[in-house]
C-alpha cells in the first residue's frame, strides 16, 4: 500500500510576525490553531495554504483588526520605580511633580502575558502612541454599547416597536448624536434586535423566572386559548402564581405559550405533559381556568397524570374563573328575555361606522355629536357606557331617521332596519335602563378580582353578595331568612315575589316615568320577563360559581372580617386544614400545628385590632406576613407556611386576560412563535420590576447574555437545521419505502396476473383432452 503523505505544522511559523496568531496543538500534529478565532485549521492537504486561505477570511481579518485597535487593559497602567503600578489617569494628574524625571516604560505586552498568549508584533513605541490617548474609560464603551443595546430593545418591546423600527431609531440616534463614543458603538440590525431579544434577553429573563421557581413548594397554573391570527393556531398562555421568596409575596408571572392545532382534552394534556418539566407539574396546587367542558375534562386527566408524579397529591378545585362565570350568566339571562338589545347596540354602531355622509347627515338632523359606542361581545358587564351611550343619543336617533324618511334617503342597509324596528319598541329605554342598572350591581365584583393580588379568601363572601344582591329583587324576604343562598328553590313560584312586587332599580323606574302612552299588559309583560333574568342569572351562578366548592369558603378565614369571628373563622379553618390533609399538601401532625397557631395568633387582642383596621386596599399577604412577623415567626412558622398556600390560590383568569391584550400588541407579520414567546417573557419581567426602564440596573449577568445571544441563536439554527435534515431524512426512506412497497406489489400482481393466465391455458389444455 502506498504511503500517504500529510503536512505538518512547521514551528518556524510561530517566529513570523505574518503568523503570529498560529500556535500548535499538542494532540494533532496535522493541525494549526488560530488564537483570534479560536478554531482549528487542518493542515494535512494544504499545509501552509491553508493557513493563507485563512487569513484571508472576512472574519480573521476582523479579529486582527480588533486586536490592533482594543489594547489590553494593562496598557493603560504604568510601572513605578518600586516595583508597584499606577493608572495612566494617575500618571497624568501627577504629571507637574515629576515632569524632570526620565520617563517610565509602559508595561510590555510580554511582561504580563500567560504562555498561551500571543506576543504581537507591535514595538514599544506603537504603545506609547495609543497610551497617550487613552485610559480606563476607554475599556468601559464596549460595556456601555452593550448597555445601550439592551436597554434600546427593552424599551422597544415594551412600546411593541416592530424590528425595523429598532434599527431605524438607531440609525437616526447616531445622526443626533455624532459626538457619542458610545452610540457609534451600538450595532442593532433587524436580525441582532431579533436574536438579542429572542435568545438573550428573553432566556436571560426566563432563567431567572427558573431560578425563582426553583425555590417555591407549590404553585399554581392557569391557562387560557385565543387565536393566534399571524400563525392562525390556537395560542395557549399559560401563567403561574408562586410565592416570591425574594419579595416575600404572591406573584403571578407569564410562562409561556402553547400552539395548537386541534384543542381536545387529549391535545391539552399532551401540550402540558410534553412542554412543561415534571420538576414544575409535581408542584400544582391548582389549575385556574375558564369553564369550557374540554377544559374540565383536561384538568379531570390531569390529575390522574398528577398523581404518579406528584406522590398521590390531589388537585385543589376552586371551580372555574368567577369573571367568566358572571360575564356568563349576565349575557344568558339578558338573551333570555328576547328583547333584541345586542342586535339593535350592535346595529346602532355599524349605522355609522366608516360612513362619513351618514354622519354629516346625524350631525345636520340632530345637532349633536356623540355617537354610539361599540358592544364588547366577550365581557359583556363592560357594556355599561356602551348602554349609556345609546340612552343619550336614542332623541337623536329618532330626528335622524325621521329626516332620513322625510328626504327619501334611507340607507339600504341591514343595520338602518333594524334600528328602525327597535325604536318602534315605546319600552327600549326602559329596557336598556334595566340593562344598565342590572350591571352596575355586578361590576364592582369585576372591578375588585381583575387584580393579581391573592383574593381568594375574599372570593366567597364577594359571590354570596352578589346572589343576595340580585335574589332580594325577586325572591320573599322570608325566603331568603329561612334558607341559605344556594338551598334556595328557584323553580318553585311560591319562593318568588309576583311580576309588579320586584325590584327594577331606581334607573329603570326614572325610565318608566319618561315613558308615554305604554299599555299596563306591556308593562306587566316587561316585568315578568325581568324577573326571568334576574331568575337564570342567579341560576346560572350557583351552577357553576365557585360557591359549590367547599374550599372556596373553607380559606374564608383569612379575610380579616371573618378571621375577627373567632367561632366562624376557627370552623371554616377547620374545613380547609381537613381539606389540604385529605388532598395530601399537608400532614395531619402539621394540620394541628396550623390550628392551634392560628387560634392562638387571632385571640391576641393587637391582632384582633389590626382585623378591625385592616382596608381592601392593602395586600393580604402582605396584612398577614406582617401580623405573623410581628408576633414572632418561629412561634409560627407552620401557620406562615399554610398562608403562603392559601395566598398563591387563584380567583380567576385576569392576568390571562390582559396577556391577550399585551399579545395583539406584539403581534406583527410573518412573527415567529419564539419571538412572540420571547417579547412576552421579557414584558412581563419588566412589569414585574416596577416597569421602570429608566431606572432598571444593567447587571453583569444580563451584558453576558446579550454577548452570547449569537451563540445561542446560532445553536438553535444549527439544531433546528438538524432536526430538519432528520425529518426529511425520515421522510425521504419513508418515501423510498413506499416507493419500494409499491414496486414489489406490481412485481407480485404481474406475477400473479402471469400465473393466472397459465393456469387458465393448462385448464384448456386440460379441457380438450378431456373431450377427446
Amino acid at each position: 500500500m502506498p504511503k500517504v503523505n500529510k503536512c505538518s505544522f512547521n514551528k518556524l511559523w510561530i517566529l513570523d510576525d505574518a503568523l503570529s496568531w498560529v500556535r500548535p496543538v499538542s494532540t494533532d500534529p496535522y493541525s494549526a490553531f488560530c488564537t483570534l478565532c479560536k478554531v482549528p485549521i487542518f493542515l494535512s492537504n494544504m499545509g501552509e495554504s491553508a493557513l493563507t486561505s485563512h487569513k484571508d477570511g472576512k472574519k480573521h481579518k476582523a479579529m486582527a483588526i480588533n486586536q490592533k485597535t482594543t489594547l489590553p487593559i494593562y496598557t493603560a497602567l504604568k510601572i513605578s520605580n518600586n516595583g508597584s503600578t499606577t493608572s495612566s489617569t494617575e500618571a497624568t494628574t501627577s504629571k507637574q511633580s515629576d515632569e524632570n524625571d526620565p520617563p517610565t516604560p509602559i508595561l510590555a505586552f510580554s511582561a504580563l502575558r500567560s504562555p498561551d498568549c500571543i506576543t504581537p508584533a507591535s514595538s514599544h513605541n506603537s504603545i506609547n502612541r495609543f497610551s497617550n490617548k487613552l485610559n480606563l474609560n476607554t475599556y468601559l464603551v464596549n460595556d456601555s454599547a452593550t448597555k445601550a443595546e439592551i436597554l434600546w430593545c427593552l424599551h422597544s418591546v415594551m412600546r411593541h416597536s416592530s424590528l425595523r423600527d429598532i434599527e431605524s431609531g438607531l440609525s437616526m440616534a447616531k445622526v443626533i448624536f455624532p459626538d457619542s463614543e458610545i452610540v457609534k458603538k451600538v450595532k442593532l440590525s433587524k436580525s441582532k434586535a431579533s436574536y438579542l431579544i429572542v435568545y438573550g434577553l428573553g432566556r436571560y429573563f426566563q432563567d431567572q423566572l427558573e431560578s425563582l421557581v426553583k425555590k417555591c413548594d407549590i404553585l399554581v397554573v392557569g391557562f387560557d386559548e385565543s387565536l393566534n391570527k399571524i400563525s392562525e393556531k390556537e395560542q395557549m398562555d399559560i401563567a403561574i402564581r408562586f410565592w416570591d421568596v425574594e419579595k416575600n409575596e404572591v406573584s403571578t408571572r407569564y410562562l409561556t405559550s402553547l400552539f395548537l392545532g386541534h384543542t381536545t382534552a387529549q391535545d391539552l394534556m399532551d401540550a402540558f405533559t410534553n412542554n412543561l418539566p415534571k420538576d414544575l407539574l409535581k408542584k400544582i396546587l391548582q389549575v385556574s381556568m375558564d369553564g369550557p367542558n374540554v377544559n374540565l375534562k383536561f384538568v379531570k386527566d390531569l390529575q390522574i397524570e398528577l398523581k404518579e408524579i406528584s406522590g398521590n397529591k390531589k388537585l385543589l378545585d376552586l371551580g372555574t374563573c368567577g369573571l367568566h362565570t358572571l360575564h356568563g350568566a349576565f349575557k344568558t339571562g339578558i338573551t333570555s328575555t328576547q328583547w333584541n338589545l345586542i342586535p339593535f347596540l350592535r346595529a346602532l354602531y355599524n349605522l355609522f361606522k366608516n360612513v362619513p355622509a351618514r354622519r354629516a347627515d346625524y350631525i345636520s338632523a340632530s345637532g349633536s355629536t356623540l355617537f354610539p359606542k361599540k358592544f364588547c361581545a366577550i365581557r359583556w358587564l363592560e357594556n355599561i357606557p356602551v348602554v349609556e351611550r345609546a340612552r343619550a343619543i336614542l332623541p337623536h336617533v329618532r330626528k335622524y331617521i325621521e329626516k332620513c324618511n322625510k328626504d327619501k334617503k334611507v340607507p339600504k342597509c341591514n343595520s338602518y332596519q333594524i334600528v328602525t324596528d327597535s325604536l318602534g319598541d315605546k319600552l327600549l329605554d326602559v329596557k336598556l335602563a334595566f340593562f344598565q342598572s342590572f350591571a352596575s350591581e355586578i361590576e364592582p365584583f369585576l372591578r375588585e378580582f381583575q387584580s393579581n393580588d391573592p383574593l381568594a379568601p375574599f372570593l366567597y363572601n364577594a359571590v354570596a353578595s352578589v346572589l343576595m344582591t340580585t335574589m332580594s329583587r325577586f325572591v320573599k324576604p322570608e325566603v331568603l331568612k329561612a334558607y341559605s343562598l344556594t338551598k334556595i328553590d328557584l323553580e318553585k313560584a311560591d319562593n318568588l315575589l309576583f311580576a309588579k312586587d320586584i325590584n327594577l332599580g331606581y334607573t329603570t323606574n326614572d325610565a318608566f316615568r319618561h315613558t308615554k302612552l305604554v299599555k299596563p299588559v306591556d308593562i306587566s309583560r316587561f316585568r315578568e320577563e325581568c324577573r326571568k333574568c334576574l331568575r337564570i342569572f342567579v341560576t346560572k351562578i350557583l351552577q357553576k360559581s365557585p360557591l359549590k366548592f367547599p374550599i372556596v369558603k373553607a380559606i374564608s378565614c383569612f379575610n380579616p372580617a371573618i378571621a375577627i369571628k373567632n367561632d366562624l373563622s376557627c370552623k371554616r379553618l377547620s374545613t380547609a386544614l381537613e381539606i389540604f390533609v385529605e388532598s395530601n399538601w399537608i400532614s395531619g401532625i402539621q394540620a394541628n400545628k396550623i390550628d392551634r397557631e392560628y387560634k392562638r395568633i387571632i385571640s391576641l387582642p393587637t391582632v384582633q385590632e389590626k382585623f378591625k383596621q385592616f382596608k381592601r386596599t392593602e395586600r393580604l399577604d402582605h396584612f398577614w406576613m406582617r401580623l405573623i412577623e410581628l408576633h414572632g415567626t418561629e412561634s409560627y412558622t407552620n401557620l406562615r407556611d399554610f398562608t403562603k398556600k392559601v395566598m398563591i390560590l387563584s380567583h380567576g383568569n385576569a392576568a390571562l386576560e390582559r396577556g391577550f391584550s399585551i399579545n395583539r400588541e406584539c403581534l406583527l407579520e410573518n412573527q415567529k412563535e419564539k419571538s412572540l414567546i420571547g417579547q412576552r417573557v421579557i414584558h412581563d419581567a419588566i412589569v414585574a420590576q416596577g416597569n421602570d426602564l429608566e431606572n432598571l440596573t444593567v447587571t453583569k449577568s444580563m451584558i453576558h447574555a446579550a454577548r452570547n445571544a449569537h451563540a445561542w441563536y446560532s445553536e438553535a439554527v444549527s439544531k433546528e437545521k438538524k432536526e430538519r435534515e432528520e425529518a426529511n431524512k425520515l421522510h425521504n426512506e419513508k418515501k423510498r419505502t413506499a416507493a419500494a412497497l409499491k414496486e414489489l406489489e406490481s412485481k407480485k400482481r404481474k406475477i400473479f396476473d402471469n400465473a393466472c393466465k397459465e393456469a387458465a391455458q393448462i385448464k384448456d389444455e386440460m379441457a380438450q383432452l378431456q373431450r377427446r
